[in-house]
């Protein structure tokens, strides 16, 4: 569980801050957390492909 803290010592939990947002908002905030990091991993594991097949073509720095 997400906990927010904020200066005046309040604490608030993740799924609070999302109770109050409307149901498309938190459905949007579902899905790129969920898509975001597999987004990256696949296009880590794309370019990893590529570069065993062809090492020319990509270069880590």
């Amino acid at each position: 569980m997400i906990v927010f803290s904020f200066l005046d010592g309040t604490k608030v939990s993740m799924s609070i801050v999302l109770a109050v947002l409307d149901p498309t908002i938190q459905t949007f905030i579902y899905v790129v957390a969920i898509a975001g990091p597999l987004s990256i991993a696949v296009l880590i594991f794309l370019l990893k492909k590529i570069e065993k097949n062809n090492p020319e073509r990509i270069r880590w720095r």
